[in-house]
C-alpha cells in the first residue's frame, strides 16, 4: 500500500462514521502481516507534518503490535528490528518535534517494552544510547524523554521474573550510580537557588523529578538489602535532608508573593518533587519492612515533623499555600505513620492470634514494646522485630505523641473555612462529605488524619488519654464563659471528635453520663449560631454512646426530636444517624420509645420533605429501617403514611438506582416488622419486585430477590400477579450464579406453595436450570443447589426418578468420577441420594441402572462396580456429615435399602446394619430445624408458606419415624421377603443386633 493511503487508513480509525472506521480497522488488521508494516507506522510517528492525533494513533497500533509479536521470531518484520530500533530511538532524539508529551511518551514506553525482550542480548547499547541523549541534548524537552525512557526501560527489564537476574543486579547498580551522583548535584544546586526563586527553572525541576523517579523503581525493584548498603544508608540521609530544608524553603518563597503573583506551575512541580522523594522511602518501606528497621527513627522523625509543621490558620495566602504544596505530601507523611505503628510485620504472630477468619489484630505497640526490649536471642527476624518495636515505642515519647496529636486536632480535624462555606451553601454535601471523608483514609487529609488518630490512641493508650483529657479540660474550661471566640470554637469541636476517634480506649475512663449531664445538654442548647458545628459533633459523639443508662434515655430521645426539627439540616440529618444507634441499641426497649414514635414519624416525614439529595434519603431510610425492627407490628397504625413515602420516594421506579435500592431495603424490613399479610400492599410491592428482578444492577437485583423471598413467606395466598412474576426468578437464576442461594430460596416458597401448578407450567425450565448449575456452582455453594433438589424429590417421591434423571445422572457421574470434588460437595450430593432413597428406594435403583457404563474406565464398565463404587463413597463420606437432620435422612436411607432384592445391596446388609446403630447415638432431634425461617423469626399463623411447610413435616420421614423401631422393622421385612438374609443378619455383631432391635 502508498504511504498515503496507508496514512488515511489511519485517519479514518477516529472517524465518527462507524462504517468508515470498521473498514479501516480491518484492512489495518489485515497488514499486521505485511513485512513493511511496522516500519511504515514509525514513519507515519516521525513524520512531524502529519496530524499529531494521527501520529498518536499509529503509536497506539504500534503499541500493540510490540505488545502482541515482537517476542516471536518468525513474525514478518523480524529481520529489521534492529532498523526498527534505531528509528524510534531518532523519533525521541528529535529536538524539532515539539509534538505532545503525551506521543513521544507512548514512544518511550514502546521502547521500554522491546527492551524486556531485546535488552541486553540483543540491544545491549541502549541505556548508553539514552544516557548520551540525555547528556548531550541541548533541549530540555529531549532530555525529559531521554529519561523517561530510561526510566520504562528499568522498570520493563525489572519485571522480567523468568529471565536471569544477573542482568537487573548489574543495571540496577549502573542506574543508582549514575542516577545518585545527579540527583545530589540537582538538589544540592536547587537549594541553593531556592534563595534566589527566580533561578529556579521549571524543565530542571521536570529533570530533577525524573531522576527521582527513576531512582524511586531502583530502589524498589532492583535492592532489598538496604540495611547492607552504606551507600543506600548516605541516600536516604540525603533523601530526608533535603525535603527538609525544602519545603520550609518553598513555603516561605511563595508566602512572600501575592496570590496574583503566585506561580501555580512552580507550585505544581515541587509538590510532585516533593511526592516523588518522599514515596522513594515508603516504598522501600512497604517492599522490605524488616531492612528499613534502621532507617524508621529518621524517617518517623521527618515525617512527625512535617505533620507538625503543618498549620492552614493565619491569613488566606498562608493557609492557601500550605494546602496547594503539603497536603498530598502530608496524607503520604500520615499513611506513613500509621502503617509503621500498625504494621503487622513488626509483631511477633502465632497461629493462636488469628481469629476463625483468618484476620490479625496487632497488639498495641506500647505493650510489646517493653516486651522486646527484654528480648535476647539469635534469631535475626525475631531480633530485626524486636528492634523495630524498640525503635517505634522510643521515638513515640509522652512529649512527641502530645504535640503530634495536638497538632491533628488544631490543624487537621479541626473544620475548615471552606468546609463552613460548604454547610452553609450546601448543607446536605457537607453533611454526606463530613462522614466520607473520614472514610476515604487514601485520597483525604481529615480521612488520614482520622485513622492515624485511632491508630496512635490504641497503640499509645495511657499516653494518649492523658494527652486527649488535658486537651478537653483546655476546651471546656470557658465552657460557662459569655465571651468565646471563634477559634475555640473550632478547636473545642475538633477536641469533641477525638472522643469519638478514641471512644474504645477512653469509654472506661471518662463518665459520658457526667459530661452529657454537666456540658453537652447546655451546649446543645445554646442559641449562638457558632455553636452549630458543636451541637453536630455532640449529636455523632452520642452514637458511640452506649448503654445509656436509664435515667437519662428519655433526655437523650428528646433531644434527638428536638434536633430533629431543627431548621439546620446538618444538624437535624445528624440528629437522625444518632437516633439510629439510640434505636439499634439492645438495651433500648420498644416501651420506652413507643410514647415517641408518632411524633418521630412525623418529623421523618417532614425531614424528606426538606431534603433534596439522594445520599440523605438514603441515610433517612437507613433509620427508618431500625425503626420499623424495633417497633415490629406496632408500625401497622402508620402504614398508610409509610407506604406514601415509599410511593414517592419510588416514584414508579424512576428514583436514581441509589434511592430505589434504599426504598427497596426499608420495605424489606417494614414487611418484616409488620409479620402480616403484605398483599394489600401489591400495588407497589408488585412493581419494586419486577423492575429489581429484571435489572442487571447488582444491588437493586440483590435486595429485590431479598424483598420478593419475604414477601413469598408472609403471603396467605400466592397471588395472580406472584405467579405471573415467576419467570423473572427463571432468567435470574440462568444469567446470575451470584444470586443464587436467594433465588433457590425463593423457588422453594413457590414449591411449597403450588406444587403441582406450578411444574405443571413451568417444571421443564426449573430442571434445566438445575441441570445446568448442579456441579458447576462454587464448592460453599453446593448446600445451596442441594436443597430445593432434596425438596423437589420430597415433594415429587414418586415423579422425581423420571423427573429429574438428567439431574441425579449428573450428580451420580460427579460422584463416581470427579477426583476434584471435594469432601463439601460430596456429603451434599450422597445427601441427595439419602432423600430419594428415603422416599422411593426402587427409584434410586432406576437411576443406578440407568447411569451409562463406561467403555474408556474399567472401573465402572458394568452395573456392580457402578453400585459398589457408589456405596464405597456412601459409607466412606458418613462421618462427614454435619446436621443431626441428615445424619437421621441418611440412617432411614439406608434402612431402606435393606428389603431391596439386589445382591450388590445385599452383601452391604451387615455394614448398614452396623453404620444405621452407630448413627442412632449423633442424632439430637431437637437441633432439627422446626421454623421456615433459618434466623428463628416466626412466621404469621395465616402464611401459606408456613402452614405448607409444617404439613411437610408431619409427613416427612425424618420427623415422624422413630429410628430403632424402623430398623427393627426394615430387618424383618427383609428377612420375610428372602430367608437367605437371616443368615446374612446372623454374621453382624452380636452386641450391635441386640442394639438393632428395641427391647
Amino acid at each position: 500500500m502508498d504511504r498515503d493511503g496507508f496514512i488515511k487508513l489511519i485517519a479514518n480509525t477516529l472517524s465518527v462514521d462507524n462504517i468508515a472506521r470498521q473498514e479501516s480497522e480491518t484492512k489495518l488488521n489485515i497488514l499486521t502481516n505485511d513485512a513493511n508494516y511496522v516500519k511504515m507506522l514509525i514513519d507515519v510517528i516521525g513524520d512531524v507534518s502529519l496530524d499529531q492525533s494521527v501520529r498518536l494513533s499509529s503509536c497506539l497500533l504500534l503499541k500493540s503490535v510490540v505488545s502482541k509479536s515482537w517476542r516471536v521470531k518468525d513474525s514478518p518484520y523480524h529481520t529489521q528490528k534492529p532498523q526498527l530500533r534505531d528509528a524510534l530511538l531518532l523519533i525521541l532524539a528529535n529536538s524539532n518535534d515539539k509534538s505532545k508529551f503525551n506521543l513521544k511518551d507512548n514512544i518511550s514506553r514502546i521502547v521500554g517494552e522491546i527492551s524486556r525482550h531485546d535488552y541486553p542480548e540483543n540491544w545491549s547499547n541502549l541505556v548508553t544510547l539514552l544516557i548520551e541523549m540525555f547528556e548531550k541534548s541541548l533541549d530540555s524537552g529531549v532530555k525529559k524523554v531521554a529519561l523517561n525512557t530510561l526510566k520504562y526501560v528499568y522498570s520493563q527489564v525489572a519485571s522480567r521474573k523468568l529471565r536471569s537476574k544477573d542482568t537487573l543486579n548489574q543495571l540496577t547498580l549502573d542506574y543508582f550510580k549514575y542516577f545518585v551522583n545527579y540527583w545530589q548535584l540537582s538538589t544540592q544546586y536547587l537549594l541553593e537557588s531556592q534563595k534566589q526563586l527566580s533561578l529556579v527553572s521549571v524543565d530542571g525541576l521536570d529533570i530533577l523529578q525524573f531522576h527521582s523517579k527513576i531512582l524511586r523503581r531502583v530502589m524498589q525493584h532492583g535492592f532489598t538489602k538496604y540495611q547492607e548498603s552504606p551507600e543506600i544508608a548516605q541516600f536516604f540521609q540525603k533523601i530526608l535532608q533535603f525535603l527538609q530544608i525544602l519545603i520550609p524553603q518553598c513555603v516561605e518563597q511563595l508566602n512572600s508573593k501575592s496570590e496574583d503573583e503566585k506561580d501555580v506551575v512552580l507550585v505544581d512541580k515541587y509538590l510532585k518533587l516533593i511526592l516523588v522523594n518522599q514515596k522513594i522511602l515508603i516504598k522501600c518501606y512497604e517492599n522490605e519492612p524488616l531492612q528499613f528497621v534502621n532507617y524508621l527513627p529518621m524517617t518517623l522523625e521527618y515525617f512527625t515533623k512535617q505533620i507538625v509543621f503543618y498549620n492552614p490558620h493565619g491569613d488566606t495566602l498562608v493557609a492557601s499555600n500550605m494546602e496547594a504544596l503539603l497536603s498530598k505530601p502530608l496524607i503520604q507523611a500520615i499513611n506513613f505513620s500509621k502503617s509503621v505503628i500498625d504494621s503487622k510485620t513488626y509483631q511477633k504472630r502465632t497461629l493462636d492470634d488469628f481469629d476463625e477468619y483468618g484476620n490479625y489484630e496487632t497488639e498495641p505497640m506500647s505493650d510489646i514494646g517493653q516486651k522486646s526490649s527484654m528480648n535476647t536471642g539469635n534469631d535475626e527476624k525475631g531480633n530485626m522485630i524486636d528492634k523495630a518495636q524498640t525503635n517505634i515505642t522510643s521515638f513515640y515519647t509522652f512529649d512527641c505523641l502530645s504535640g503530634l496529636l495536638k497538632s491533628m486536632v488544631s490543624n487537621l480535624l479541626i473544620i475548615t473555612k471552606e468546609e463552613l462555606e460548604l454547610w452553609n451553601m450546601a448543607p446536605e454535601e457537607y453533611y454526606v462529605e463530613a462522614d466520607a471523608k473520614t472514610n476515604d483514609a487514601s485520597n483525604t487529609l481529615k480521612g488520614a488524619t482520622y485513622e492515624c488518630f485511632v491508630i496512635l490512641m490504641r497503640h499509645f493508650h495511657k499516653e494518649s488519654f492523658e494527652i486527649v483529657r488535658g486537651m478537653l479540660e483546655h476546651v471546656t474550661k470557658d465552657t460557662y464563659s459569655s465571651v468565646v471566640s471563634d477559634q475555640s470554637i473550632l478547636l473545642k469541636e475538633s477536641c469533641y471528635m477525638t472522643m469519638g476517634l478514641g471512644y474504645a480506649e477512653l469509654y472506661e475512663k471518662i463518665n459520658f453520663s457526667v459530661v452529657f449531664a454537666n456540658l453537652f445538654v447546655q451546649e446543645l442548647h445554646s442559641t449562638d449560631e457558632r455553636f452549630k458545628i458543636i451541637k453536630r459533633r455532640i449529636l455523632w459523639l452520642m452514637s458511640y454512646w452506649s448503654p445509656i443508662p436509664e435515667s437519662q434515655r428519655i433526655t437523650v430521645l428528646k433531644i434527638y426530636l428536638e434536633c430533629l426539627s431543627s431548621p439546620d439540616l446538618v444538624i437535624a440529618l445528624t440528629a437522625a444517624d444518632s437516633l439510629k444507634a439510640f434505636v439499634d441499641s439492645y438495651d433500648i426497649e420498644f416501651e420506652e420509645f413507643s410514647p415517641y414514635l408518632e411524633t418521630t414519624l412525623h418529623l421523618f416525614l417532614e425531614l424528606f420533605h426538606k431534603s433534596v439529595e439522594d445520599d440523605s434519603k438514603v441515610n433517612l431510610l437507613s433509620v427508618l429501617s431500625s425503626i420499623f425492627l424495633k417497633s415490629q407490628e406496632n408500625i401497622k397504625r402508620f402504614s398508610n403514611v409509610i407506604l406514601s413515602l415509599f410511593k414517592s420516594l419510588w416514584s414508579d421506579g424512576l428514583a436514581s438506582e441509589l434511592l430505589q435500592v434504599s426504598v427497596i431495603r426499608s420495605m424489606t424490613f417494614f414487611i418484616q416488622a409488620l409479620n402480616g399479610d403484605p398483599s394489600e400492599f401489591n400495588l407497589i410491592l408488585i412493581p419494586m419486585i419486577d423492575k429489581s428482578t429484571k435489572t442487571h444492577q447488582v444491588m437493586l437485583l440483590e435486595d429485590g430477590l431479598e424483598l420478593w423471598f419475604h414477601t413469598m413467606c408472609r403471603v396467605s395466598v400466592v397471588s395472580q400477579e406472584l405467579v405471573q412474576l415467576f419467570p423473572n426468578l427463571l432468567s435470574t437464576m440462568d444469567r446470575d450464579v451470584e444470586h443464587m442461594e436467594l433465588c433457590l430460596k425463593i423457588l422453594d416458597t413457590y414449591m411449597i406453595c403450588g406444587r403441582d401448578d406450578l411444574f405443571r407450567v413451568f417444571g421443564d425450565q426449573i430442571v434445566e436450570s438445575f441441570y445446568y448449575i448442579v456441579g458447576d456452582v462454587l464448592d460453599d455453594q453446593t448446600p445451596t443447589i442441594t436443597k430445593p433438589l432434596m425438596r423437589i424429590i420430597q415433594l415429587f417421591p414418586t415423579q422425581s426418578p423420571v423427573l429429574l434423571q438428567k439431574i441425579l445422572v449428573k450428580v451420580l457421574d460427579n460422584l463416581l468420577t470427579n477426583q476434584d470434588l471435594t469432601p463439601l460437595a460430596k456429603t451434599e450430593f450422597l445427601s441427595i441420594f439419602s432423600r430419594l432413597i428415603t422416599m422411593n428406594p426402587m427409584g434410586f435403583c432406576q437411576i443406578l441402572d440407568s447411569y451409562p457404563l463406561s467403555t474408556e474406565n474399567a472401573d465402572l464398565s458394568n452395573r456392580s462396580q457402578i453400585y459398589s463404587k457408589f456405596f464405597t463413597e456412601y459409607f466412606e463420606n458418613l462421618d462427614s456429615i454435619a446436621t443431626s437432620d441428615i445424619r437421621k435422612l441418611t440412617a432411614i436411607a439406608m434402612c431402606n435399602l435393606l428389603p431391596i432384592q439386589k445382591s450388590e445391596i445385599i452383601e452391604l446388609i451387615p455394614s448398614i446394619i452396623t453404620f444405621v446403630v452407630g448413627m442412632r447415638a449423633d442424632i439430637n432431634q431437637s437441633e432439627f430445624q422446626i421454623d421456615y425461617l433459618e434466623d428463628g423469626n416466626k412466621l404469621p399463623d395465616f402464611s401459606l408458606v408456613d402452614k405448607q411447610n409444617n404439613q411437610i413435616q408431619k409427613s416427612d420421614p425424618v420427623y415422624n419415624i422413630d429410628l430403632q423401631t424402623y430398623l427393627s422393622l426394615k430387618i424383618n421385612e427383609a428377612s420375610s421377603i428372602n430367608p437367605q438374609i437371616q443368615q446374612i443378619i446372623q454374621t453382624v455383631d452380636k452386641t450391635i443386633l441386640q442394639l438393632a432391635f428395641p427391647k
